[in-house]
């Protein structure tokens, strides 16, 4: 069965933002979101796919609504 994609409402899109932009401020690198994203399995095609509303794999979608809500 093949798996289920679906894309992110705005509101998670910016919260994402919101938190990849304040953990840089924390002092991450882009190599550490890098590297914390591919340990999710979220690859940096499908992250901004993502970031930019396009249909997803619904397992990226998840990882990406659980930074929207809990943080990195």
């Amino acid at each position: 069965m093949a798996e289920v994609a679906r894309s992110l409402s705005a509101d998670t899109i910016a919260a994402v933002l919101n938190e990849v932009a304040e953990s840089k401020e924390r002092g991450w690198s882009q190599d550490d979101l890098r590297r914390w994203f591919g340990s999710q399995n979220v690859n940096i095609e499908s992250y901004k796919a993502a970031l930019a509303g396009e249909e997803v794999a619904q397992t990226v979608a998840a990882v990406m609504a659980q930074v929207s809500i809990t943080g990195l």
